[in-house]
C-alpha cells in the first residue's frame, strides 16, 4: 500500500510539473490558449508606435487591406490630426507619413481605394487623391461639387463610383460617375431609374448610386451599379441594381429590385462571382444575375440584422458575413445555404480571408479574431496587448494581411489607436 501511494504521489508531482513547464513556455513565448483550445495571446513579430503624442484615438482611417511591395498601410494620429503611414510589414519600420488633406474637417475612413503601379486612388466624400506609394508625396487631389462614394474601381485610364444627392433638385446629377485616373476629374456617365412614389420631402437625400463595379464582357465594358432611391414617406428606402453598357453607351437594364423596402441600404462592398453580383442589403444577402439582374437567391437574416462596416467577403470557395445579430455566417454562393454559423461580439471590421482563415477585430469585444474557415472553429480571440496601458486602448475595427512569402507564413497586422502589431499568420 504505502509503494502504491508512494507511486501515485510521483505521478502528481510529474503531472503538475509538466503543467508548470508548459504553462512557463506559454509565458515565455506569449501565446496564451484558453480551455476551449482558442489562442487568447500572441506573441508580436514587430510593434510600432502610430501616434505622436500619447493621446488614445481610434486610428482607423484606414479600414481596407493596401499591400504594396514590402509594405502595408495603416492608420495613426500625428500633431492632433488622423494620418495614413506606410510601413514595412517586415519590421514595422516607417516608410512615410500623409496628412496631406484637402480639408482637415470630415476626413472619413478608408473604406476603397485602387492601387495603379505606384499609386495608391482614394476617394472620400466629395475630395479625392492620388497618393506615390514609393513616397507618400501627393500626385494630385480635388475638392468636388457633390458628395461621391466611397468606393472605386479601377478599369483602363479611369476608376467608377457613384453620387449621392442631397436635395431633390440634384437627382439628376445622382449617377454613374467616370474619374480620369490622372487628374481625378469627374464625368456623368449615366443615370439610373430611379423610383420617386411617395417620396419623403426635406429628408436631406434624393438618392444615391453607392457602388460601381466594371466588367469586360466579350469586347464590351459593362458598368453594374447599386442605387437606392431617395426615401419614402416612411423613411424607408428601395435598393436596386442596373447595368449600363459603357461600349455602346446603351442601357441592359436600368432597374432590378434587390432587397424589399426596408430602412437599410447596400451595406459593404459587392462583390462579383461567377456572372453573379452579391451584395447585403436590407438585412439580408443578395445573389443576382449581372446581365438581367435576376435574382437568384436571398439569405434573409434576422429583421433587426445589418451589415454594417463588415459586409461580405468571399474566399475558399464560401461566402463570410458578419452580422449585427452578433454572428458569422459561412454562406454557400450557389444557393445560399448555411454551412455553419459562428457567435461574435459586435459591430466589426472588415474581414479579410487568408489560408482557410477568417480574420477581424470585433468591436463588441476589442479582439483580434481568426476563424476556421472550414468550420467556424474559433482559432484565436486575442486582446490588445495595450489594453495594460488603459482600458480604452483595445483593437481598432481594421485588419491588415500580407500573404506568405519565402517559405513563412503571412502577417496579421491590427492597430489599437497607439501602436500597431503584427502577428504570424495561423497559417
Amino acid at each position: 500500500l504505502l509503494f502504491t501511494l508512494i507511486q501515485f504521489l510521483m505521478k502528481q508531482i510529474f503531472f503538475f510539473t509538466a503543467l508548470i513547464l508548459i504553462c512557463f513556455k506559454c509565458s515565455t513565448n506569449g501565446s496564451e490558449v484558453n480551455a476551449s483550445g482558442t489562442l487568447t495571446s500572441l506573441p508580436a513579430i514587430w510593434s510600432v508606435s502610430t501616434t505622436d503624442d500619447g493621446i488614445i484615438s481610434a486610428s482607423g482611417i484606414v479600414n481596407t487591406n493596401v499591400v504594396y511591395k514590402n509594405s502595408i498601410l495603416i492608420g495613426g494620429r500625428v500633431k492632433s490630426g488622423r494620418v495614413v503611414q506606410s510601413v514595412d510589414f517586415n519590421t514595422g519600420k516607417k516608410n512615410w507619413i500623409w496628412q496631406d488633406y484637402i480639408s482637415t474637417q470630415g476626413n472619413t475612413d478608408m473604406y476603397s481605394v485602387q492601387v495603379d503601379g505606384n499609386n495608391l486612388i482614394w476617394q472620400q466624400y466629395s475630395t479625392n487623391y492620388s497618393i506615390n506609394l514609393d513616397n507618400g508625396i501627393t500626385n494630385w487631389k480635388n475638392g468636388l461639387s457633390i458628395k461621391y462614394g466611397d468606393y472605386v474601381n479601377l478599369i483602363g485610364n479611369n476608376y467608377y463610383t457613384g453620387a449621392a444627392a442631397t436635395s431633390n433638385l440634384q437627382l439628376s446629377l445622382c449617377g454613374i460617375y467616370s474619374f480620369d485616373k490622372y487628374n481625378g476629374i469627374p464625368n456623368l456617365i449615366a443615370t439610373p431609374q430611379f423610383d420617386t412614389t411617395a417620396l419623403l420631402i426635406n429628408s436631406g437625400s434624393s438618392g444615391m448610386v453607392e457602388y460601381v463595379v466594371p466588367i469586360i464582357n466579350g469586347i464590351d465594358t459593362f458598368l453594374v451599379a447599386c442605387f437606392r432611391d431617395p426615401p419614402s414617406t416612411n423613411y424607408t428606402v428601395r435598393n436596386s441594381i442596373c447595368c449600363y453598357n459603357l461600349s455602346k453607351k446603351s442601357w441592359i437594364y436600368q432597374r432590378a429590385l434587390i432587397a424589399p423596402e426596408n430602412h437599410l441600404g447596400i451595406e459593404g462592398t459587392p462583390f462579383i462571382l461567377n456572372g453573379n453580383i452579391y451584395c447585403t442589403a436590407g438585412g439580408g444577402l443578395q445573389c443576382n444575375k449581372l446581365l438581367s439582374g435576376e435574382n437568384n437567391w436571398t439569405k434573409n437574416f434576422p429583421s433587426t440584422s445589418s451589415f454594417l462596416f463588415s459586409g461580405a467577403i468571399y474566399g475558399g470557395g464560401k461566402i463570410f458575413a458578419n452580422n449585427e445579430n452578433l454572428h458569422l455566417y459561412c454562406i454557400d454562393p450557389t444557393n445560399g445555404s448555411t454551412v455553419w454559423d459562428q457567435s461574435i461580439f459586435g459591430t466589426c471590421s472588415h474581414m479579410e480571408y487568408l489560408n482557410g482563415v477568417v480574420y477581424f477585430v470585433c468591436g463588441g469585444d476589442g479582439k483580434l479574431y481568426a476563424i476556421d474557415a472550414a468550420n467556424g472553429n474559433k482559432l484565436w480571440a486575442v486582446s490588445s496587448p495595450d489594453l495594460k496601458i488603459s482600458s480604452q486602448a483595445s483593437f481598432d475595427r481594421y485588419v491588415g494581411v500580407v500573404p506568405p512569402q519565402n517559405g513563412q507564413k503571412g502577417k496579421i497586422i491590427v492597430t489599437t489607436g497607439l501602436n500597431a502589431y503584427c502577428y504570424e499568420a495561423y497559417k
